[in-house]
């Protein structure tokens, strides 16, 4: 019993480092998000949670653009993932971000159009 209010004393009383310190004694230092990047943290991570297995996120930037990604990774600062039409790698800012909706991938292909051709 005393070992356990020990700890939980021990932990209390361990002393918080300024940012200055923690650069110093080489931890992390965590930056706020300002409200846009909240938002954008938020509304990406909620779709991002509801990613089906094609694994496709569409992304809408301020801006007006839309992106349809996959395998995105959400990172402290920034997100990155592939362009479903190929291409390079696109990483964006969280505070970019206006809205987000899982799937959103290219339409399947129609293979029996392919086969056989209307010739007109």
């Amino acid at each position: 019993m005393h070992h356990i209010l020990l700890c939980c004393w021990v932990a209390l009383a361990a002393p918080t480092l300024s940012a200055a310190e923690a650069a110093m004694a080489g931890k992390p230092i965590h930056h706020a998000d300002t409200p846009a990047e909240a938002q954008g943290r938020r509304t990406l991570s909620t779709a991002f949670a509801r990613v089906g297995p094609d694994g496709y996120l569409t992304v809408e930037l301020r801006d007006g653009h839309a992106l349809v990604l996959r395998g995105v990774q959400m990172r402290a600062a920034d997100y990155c993932g592939e362009r479903a039409g190929g291409g390079k790698p696109y990483c964006g800012r969280y505070d970019d971000v206006a809205g987000a909706r899982p799937g959103g991938g290219p339409a399947p292909r129609d293979h029996a159009a392919e086969l056989d051709p209307v010739v007109r």
